[in-house]
C-alpha cells in the first residue's frame, strides 16, 4: 500500500471472511467509495473514522489477529499475505477500486473532501461513463424475432447464479440476486449461423475499439427478463471465478424494445443506465462489476454470450453458470 498513488487501481485479494469462506475483494465492493483498514487491530482514529463514514462509504476490514473484531467486511489474514507488520494502514478507494487519498494522508477533511468530489452529478453532458461499446445492427429484426419465438417453443428455465458450496462451485438459485428465464441454444447450426453473423458485424469493431481480437465465443443464451417476475441480475462480475477466468468480453444483445425498466448500470463508473435498441449490442469487459435493474413493465429479450481468445484456456467442466 505504501507504494500506490491516488488514481492507481487497488489490487485484488483472496483472503477468508469471519465466517471462514475466501472471497475475492473484487467481488464484494465496488460502485461506492470504499474505507479499507489493515493491520492487527483498528486503531482509536480509524474506528472514528467508521463511525463518521460508514452510510457514505463501504468498509473494509484487513486483521491479522483473528481475535480482534473488525467493522464493515471483515477479512482474516493469519499469514500476513496482505498486511504487512504490525502497523496499521487505511486507505480511501473510489467507486472503481481505485485510490483516492494516499494511506498516509487520510484525514477527516481529505476523506470528506474526495468522497464529494467523486460524486458524479446528474447531467445531459456526459462527464463519466463505463468503458463500453454500443453497436446497432448487428442482428436484423427478423432474427431477433426467430431466436424470442425459440425461447417461446422450446422453452426456458430459471437460471441461478455461481456460489461456493460444501461441493465446490455450483449454481444456486437466488431471489436477493437474479430473476431471469435462459434457454441455451444447443443447435449446432444455428450456433454457427449466430458466430457468422454477430461475429462479422462485432469483431471488427471490438478491434478497433479496444485494439483486442477476440476469436472464440463461448456459446449463446436467449434470457428473458419478465417483468411479472420483476426480473433482474443483482450486481456482479463476469469472470470471478476459475470456471469463468477465461472470459474477456461479455455480449448483451438486446432483442426487441417494448419493455419498461431492465437497464444495464455499471455502478463503478456511474450511474448511467444503458439500453440498446432491438438488434444492438452493449459489449463490454468481464472484469466490470454490473447489473441488470428490475424490469417494471413487459420482457426483455436478449442474447448473451461471452468472447476470448485462443492464448486462454476455457475451464472444461459444463455450463459455467453467470451469463
Amino acid at each position: 500500500m505504501r507504494d500506490l498513488e491516488p488514481g492507481d487501481r487497488f489490487p485484488d485479494f483472496v483472503l477468508p471472511e469471519l465466517n471462514g469462506k475466501k472471497s475475492h475483494l473484487y467481488s464484494r465492493v465496488g460502485g461506492r467509495p470504499v474505507l479499507l483498514f489493515m493491520g492487527s487491530s483498528l486503531e482509536s482514529e480509524q474506528k472514528d473514522l467508521i463511525k463518521t463514514f460508514a452510510d457514505r462509504c463501504d468498509v473494509v476490514t484487513v486483521l491479522t489477529n483473528h481475535e480482534e473484531s473488525g467493522a464493515g467486511l471483515v477479512y482474516i489474514d493469519e499469514g500476513r499475505e496482505v498486511a504487512e507488520g504490525d502497523t496499521s494502514r487505511s486507505c480511501l478507494l473510489d467507486r472503481n477500486l481505485r485510490v483516492l487519498v494516499k494511506p498516509e494522508k487520510l484525514t477527516f477533511d481529505r476523506i470528506a473532501a474526495a468522497i464529494e468530489i467523486s460524486i458524479i452529478p446528474q447531467s445531459n453532458s456526459v462527464t463519466s461513463q463505463a468503458p463500453v461499446l454500443i453497436l446497432d445492427r448487428v442482428l436484423a429484426e427478423d432474427r431477433c424475432h426467430f431466436l424470442m419465438d425459440l425461447w417461446e417453443r422450446n422453452g426456458a428455465v430459471e437460471t441461478g447464479v455461481e456460489q461456493s458450496t460444501t461441493a465446490g462451485r455450483s449454481e444456486v438459485l437466488s431471489e436477493q440476486h437474479k430473476s431471469r428465464r435462459d434457454h441455451t441454444v444447443e443447435d449446432a447450426k444455428l450456433i454457427r449461423l449466430l458466430t457468422q453473423s454477430i461475429g462479422k458485424k462485432l469483431l471488427p469493431e471490438i478491434e478497433r475499439a479496444f485494439i483486442y481480437k477476440p476469436n472464440r465465443f463461448e456459446g449463446f443464451k436467449i434470457a428473458c427478463y419478465n417483468a411479472d417476475d420483476a426480473g433482474f441480475f443483482d450486481t456482479h462480475r463476469d469472470n470471478i471465478s476459475s470456471n469463468t477466468a477465461h472470459r474477456r468480453l461479455a455480449v448483451s444483445l438486446n432483442l426487441n424494445h417494448v419493455y419498461e425498466g431492465g437497464e444495464l448500470r455499471f455502478p463503478e463508473f456511474s450511474d448511467v443506465k444503458y439500453r440498446p435498441a432491438a438488434g444492438s449490442a452493449l459489449v463490454f469487459s468481464c472484469a466490470h462489476l454490473h447489473e441488470v435493474l428490475p424490469v417494471t413493465s413487459g420482457r426483455r429479450f436478449t442474447l448473451l454470450t461471452f468472447l476470448y481468445d485462443e492464448t486462454v484456456e476455457r475451464w472444461q467442466g459444463g455450463d459455467p453458470f453467470g451469463f
